[in-house]
Parts: C-alpha cells; structure tokens; sequence
C-alpha cells in the first residue's frame, strides 16, 4: 500500500456567501493525504469503484436519483452544503438561489462575475447581489417581468422557483445555443398545459422538447410546483454539457486507456489528455476503454468523472459534415538513411493500429497481340519485377465532422508493409467529334402583291386619356399612400402594379398590387470542368511549438478564525457616595405686568438690487416617437423606424427629412433609450445605429418571438454623428401600434453638455 498525497485547490465563493446557510462557500484548500491502493478500472462490464467521496452529503439517501448531479455541481464550485453539511435535497429553492445556482454555472463556463453596483432594482440578499446582477446584465432575468404580482409585497428575494419560471430562467441562460440543439422549437403537449401562464407557455413547451425540464409519469407539467434543490440540481446539469463542454476544467471525450492511477481521454479537438484519479475522485458509470466520458478536473488531478449516454443528456444538434478535403500531392521519395545500430529489445507496448495500405502499382500497358503460333514448353518463371519506391505522404485534407464513435474492436497484429508501386501516367484526352453540318434553309415563297391603298376616313372623336404606367420604383411603405393607379413597383425581386391610387399592404400579400413578373429562378450550375494535375507536395511543416503551462490556481484563503475567549468575572463595584442635601427651593417672584407696543418706527431705505446670476447651461436632448401605426417593410440587412411623431429636440439636435435618422450636433456622453410595441410576437433583432454602424449595446436579438423591445444604454458620441432606430433580422412587413399609443419612440440626452 503506498501512501500519497493529493493537494486539492478548490475555486469556490465570496465569503460573504457565508451569510447563506446551503449555498454559502469560500476558496477552500483541502490537504489530503491517505494510503490507497492502486486504482480499480472497469474491464468489460465492470463499474468502477474507486472507495471515493461519493455521497459527500450525507443527507442525498433523501433524493437517492439526484445524487450523481449534485456530486457533479458539487465538484464545478456550483452547489456547497449548510453550515452542518447538509445538502436538503427536497427543500424549495428561491428565486434568488437559482439564479445564484445558473450564474456559477457560466462562471465555470468562464464567463466573470463582475461586482454588483450599490442598487439594483431587484431585492436580493447581500451574499447574492453579485449574481443577481450578473443575470440582470446578461438578460437572463427582467426587472419588470420579476417585479409582477406579490414580489413587490414579499420580496424577489423570498419567492419561491416555480416550474415554469425555472424553465424561463434556463432557456435564457442558454441563450443563442438553443439553435444548435435539437428539438428547438418543437412542441410538447402535458395534459395540464391549460394551467401554465400564458407568459410562460412557449418557454414549457420548448424546455420540454429539449430535454432542459421533463414533464412527470402521468404527463403533467404541474406548473406551478416549486422547483426542489435536487430537481435544480438535475436541470443545471444537463445544461452544463451545453454551456461548458471543454474548458479548463471541464473535459469531455473517449478513454483511450487505463494504468495504475491515471487515465487517458482522446478529447474533442483531436489532442489527449491524462488525469489522475485519487481516493477522492468521484466516479459514476462503465469506465473503460471506448466509453463516452465526462471528467471535472483541477489540473491533471479528477475530481469527478461520469459515463455520458443519450439518456442522460440534453439533445445537441449534429453539425453538417464538412466537405472532403483535396487530396495531397504526392511527395517526393525521401533519400534512405544509414542503418542504426540494433538497440537492446524493449518492454511490448500497446498494439499499434493496423498501417494504411500501400498505393497499387500500375498496370503496365498491354501488348499488341501478335498471330498465334504453334504452343512451346513452358518456360521457367522469370524474376518479379523491382518494387517501385514508396512515395511521401501528400498534405492531409481537413479533417471532417466526427462522427459517433464505435466500440473497439480487438487490434491485429501489424504486417509489415509492402513497398507501394510508381503509379501509372494519365492517359491523354480523346479527340472530341467534329460538330454536324447545319442544314440548308428552305426557299422563301413569292410576295403577294401590295392591294391599292383605300380613301382615308373621317377622323373620330378624340376618347378619354387613359391610365398609363407610370415610371418603375423600389417599393417604400411611407411613400405608397402617394401611387397612382398604374404606378409600377418593385419589391423582393419582382416587379408589380398598383390596381389603384394610394394602395395598401406591401406587394405580394395585398389585393391592391397585381404582379408583373416574377423574380427569376436561378440558372443551373454549370458542369464542373476537368481536374489539374496534381502538384508536387510540399515539404512537411514544423512540428508547432509546445503549449505554455497554465497558470497555478489561486491561492485558498486564509483559515477560519478561532472561537473569542470566554469573558472574565466582572469586579466588585465601589461603593456609592453619600448623596448631599438639597438646597430648600427660593419662592417664585411675582410676575410683571407686559409693557405697552411702542410705536412702528419708519421703513428703512431700499436696499440696491443684487447682481444677475449665471445664465444655466441649455438642455442638449430630445424626444421623437412613432404612433400613426405605420406598418414598415424590413428587410434582413435593417430598415430605419421614421419618427415623426411628439417630436421635442433641443438645440443640440436635428432630424432629417424622413424622421428616422437624428444627428447630435456637440460631442459628449449621450444617455439613449429605445422603446418598441408592434401589434404582433416577431422574432427579429432591433439596434441603434452610428453613422451606419451598429452599436453593441443597444442589439436585441431574442431567442422567442415578441412583440415589445427595448433598451437603455450610455455611449459617447462625437458632433456630427447620426442616431437611427432599426429593424433587422426580417424580410416582411411589421406595424407598429396606433391609435392614440406609441408604436416607436426614442429618447437622447447629453449628460455633460
């Protein structure tokens, strides 16, 4: 038995997560130092049993199914227990808690968590600001969505996480990686779907499809239940194989080996990987060579590993398979070395994998066949022909998509290789035919003869001036209520007519347009001409430099303080002093009578008028809006939202001729805000632009259809630059609410004019 020792650095929590009893955590440095054995691995069939921590809380016999996910989020920095270390397993978790829970995940997936400002507009804990803000920043949560029925009067902080909240706040954290997962958007029918929130209908549904929450046995949902801590527990570890996937300390990929106390992975991006496994690694499922596996790891040391099966994870799409790459030229052949010295016989390794077989040697060309003669004795056999030298091997192609990996089959012995023939010259191109004669044209038939001219007519009166077609333009929503009858458009590709003047809808989709031609259809691919010759390969690059060492984990925190001393006895207290007599109190004088009000004495001068203050420094902002219920044909590259409406601007602004683009006239810090209501859920992205440009801030690109948008933001702009509110992601008509409401509006503010 040999004794080792295993230092642990453990990234964990703020010490002010202290103040929470489950979830509280700090940067934690366990010394570990115990005799094991060597390591046990699974040999066809057999599970690993290692004798690790698995059950690290000792009240998981609570929620027995749950315990591989905890272990899991345990060993990533994202779950600790209580002050007893007690996990409590079937306890509700709040809001906040889950939050706190997804945004550990993302700091794992290594996304920081910065400081929370001094407010927020949510109630929260102080060990939970941090987290709260960081949801709040990345959109995963919304204040006035949060603040909607009793939270205001209980708390966000107290509410309880309800099934289909949950399932809001895990799509959101998934963010633009649910469009690579399979089943997004798929629907998924519970026979209490009547009971979820409108708001949070499509979010079941499609948590659902993907596998993020399951329904129960009887196909219920049950909405509104509270999600338990083991239930959150199995939803955040089903998201982290899609939001870490391989990262410092996350490693997903097939074992290559087993020896002793250490393993092998093949990893995902084609390089290997060897961890340690100690006494305290905590290991589920068939460890063995081929199997799919998962390891949560500090450094080379494992802190966890699991089997990963199809039933156990979230459904991620497959990717297209690459295009096969060229084929490399062929190499030319190498000089041949001197033979070395014959070195002593080493230990048998690992059987090889079988070599790729040697290229065919051409076929030598055939001979003419000459007249048969009279058959002689069969001649003695001559010498085979000199093998040709093998040649280099080309450049390989890029390397395809990976596909599922097989089992493992048993490795054959290797045979030696045959020397690879010269391959034969390609044979030249026939002649192509010659192209056929035209035939001849036939004779033109005589011209008739020209009839007399007959006596012109009287002329008719001159009829009424019809409807002509008017010039083509680009189809422009604001300007249709201007068309005549006749006025040609194009639109999408196509061209159209309007059947009357100031025509409604867009072309296509609306009765007043009748089409004129189509937008025209691709033309066919050519065919693909003939392949070069192949060229000479080149020489083998350099072998890239090795990687730089990672840096050394932080540093734990300094141990916990020691318990105060009990308080010594408290001293006798001294005697108190005599207190002195009092003096006898005087009797009280008789009051006076009140004097009479003399007379007012005469108003004094005026005194000068002060000076005139300071003149304020003038507002530089403005306000402009939308609410005619325009409706704007957008298009996938972006279409400016005219403004023309309650249009208030400074005298540090201008708006254009067209209301859709602003230009702020003096340099500074510009506060912007941005609201949008349209009359129907779209899924498209909205944005500010700068002179053209989109700036990153002010981009709303939702997973889910929605008909409202907005956005706050500060950014520094220059004199001169424009400002323009932008549909984008589209190619259709959207309207925006009317009658009285505001479809658009934007609002600009200089904070240091």
């Amino acid at each position: 038995m040999v004794s080792r020792t295993y230092l642990h650095i453990m990234e964990g929590i703020n010490v002010k997560d202290r103040k929470q009893g489950w979830m509280r955590g700090s940067m934690a440095v366990m010394l570990l130092s115990q005799a094991f054995s060597s390591v046990a691995y699974a040999a066809d069939g057999d599970t690993v049993n290692n004798g690790g921590t698995a059950g690290a809380f000792p009240d998981m016999k609570d929620a027995v199914w749950a315990e591989r996910y905890v272990e899991k989020l345990r060993s990533l920095g994202v779950v600790t227990g209580d002050d007893s270390g007690h996990f409590n397993p079937n306890q509700p978790i709040s809001r906040q808690e889950a939050v706190l829970m997804i945004a550990r995940l993302l700091r794992a997936a290594g996304q920081p968590i910065a400081a929370a400002p001094s407010q927020l507009p949510l109630q929260a804990d102080e060990w939970a600001k941090d987290y709260v803000s960081f949801a709040l920043d990345k959109g995963i949560l919304i204040a006035r969505e949060e603040m909607e029925g009793n939270a205001a009067a209980t708390g966000w902080n107290r509410q309880i996480a309800t099934r289909e909240w949950t399932a809001r706040l895990m799509l959101r954290a998934l963010g633009d990686k649910v469009e690579g997962m399979s089943g997004a958007g798929d629907g998924t029918t519970f026979s209490d779907i009547g009971a979820v929130s409108s708001w949070a209908e499509a979010y079941v549904r499609q948590a659902a499809s993907l596998r993020v929450i399951d329904g129960f046995p009887d196909n219920s949902f049950k909405p509104q239940d509270p999600v338990t801590r083991a239930q959150a527990a199995a939803i955040l570890s089903r998201l982290e194989q899609v939001l870490i996937a391989d990262s410092a300390s996350v490693t997903r990929g097939i074992v290559q080996s087993t020896s002793g106390d250490s393993i092998v992975v093949a990893k995902q991006d084609g390089g290997n990987a060897t961890f340690t496994v100690t006494q305290s690694t905590v290991t589920y499922g068939n460890i063995k060579q081929g199997a799919l596996i998962t390891v949560v790891h500090f450094g080379a040391i494992a802190s966890f590993i699991e089997t990963v099966s199809d039933s156990d994870s979230v459904q991620i799409r497959q990717g297209e398979k690459g295009e096969k790459g060229e084929k490399g030229d062929k190499g030319d052949q190498g000089e041949k070395g001197e033979k070395g010295d014959t070195g002593e016989r080493g230990e048998s390794g690992w059987s090889g994998s079988s070599g790729a077989t040697g290229d065919t040697g051409a076929t030598g060309a055939t001979g003419a066949t000459g007249e048969q003669g009279v058959t002689g004795a069969t001649g003695a056999a001559g010498p085979a022909g000199a093998v040709g030298a093998t040649g280099e091997q080309g450049v390989t192609g890029a390397t395809g998509a990976t596909g599922a990996t097989g089992p493992v089959g048993t490795v054959g012995a290797t045979g030696e290789q045959g020397a690879t023939g010269a391959t034969g010259a390609t044979g030249e191109q026939g002649i192509a035919g010659a192209t056929g004669a035209v035939g001849p044209a036939g004779a033109a038939g005589p011209a008739g003869a020209v009839g007399a001219t007959g006596a012109t007519g009287a002329a008719g009166a001159t009829g009424a001036t019809g409807v002509g077609l008017s010039g083509s333009v680009v189809f422009d929503p604001l300007a249709a209520p201007t068309y005549p009858a006749g006025q040609v458009v194009t639109f999408g590709g196509s061209t159209y007519i309007t059947n009357l003047a100031a025509p409604s809808g867009v072309p296509g989709s609306s009765s007043d347009y009748t089409l004129l031609a189509a937008a025209g259809v691709t033309g066919a691919t050519g065919a693909t001409g003939a392949a070069g010759p192949i060229g000479a390969t080149g020489p083998t690059g350099a072998a890239g430099a090795t990687g730089v060492t990672g840096p050394t984990g932080a540093t734990g925190p300094d141990g916990v303080t020691g318990p105060i001393g009990a308080v010594g006895p408290m001293g006798a207290v001294g005697a108190t002093g005599a207190t002195g007599a009092t003096g006898a109190t005087g009797l009280a004088g008789v009051t006076g009578p009140i004097g009479a009000v003399g007379p007012m004495g005469p108003t004094g001068a005026a005194g000068p008028t002060g000076a005139t203050g300071a003149a304020g420094s003038p507002v530089i902002g403005g306000y402009a809006a939308n609410a005619t219920g325009a409706i704007v044909a957008v298009v996938l590259s972006g279409t400016n939202i005219p403004l023309p409406n309650n249009q208030v601007l400074g005298t540090g602004l201008t708006i254009n001729g067209s209301n859709d683009t602003i230009t702020v006239l003096s340099a500074g810090l510009y506060y912007i805000d941005y609201d949008i209501n349209i009359t129907t859920n779209q899924l498209m992205g909205t944005r500010i632009l700068r002179n053209g440009t989109e700036i990153a801030q002010s981009k709303i690109v939702p997973s889910l259809s929605r008909s409202q948008y907005n956005a706050t933001f500060l950014v520094q702009l220059a004199a001169g630059d424009t400002i323009s509110l932008q549909f984008f992601g589209l190619l259709g008509a959207v309207t925006l609410i009317g009658s009285g409401s505001v479809g658009a509006s934007l609002t600009i503010m200089n904070l240091n004019p």
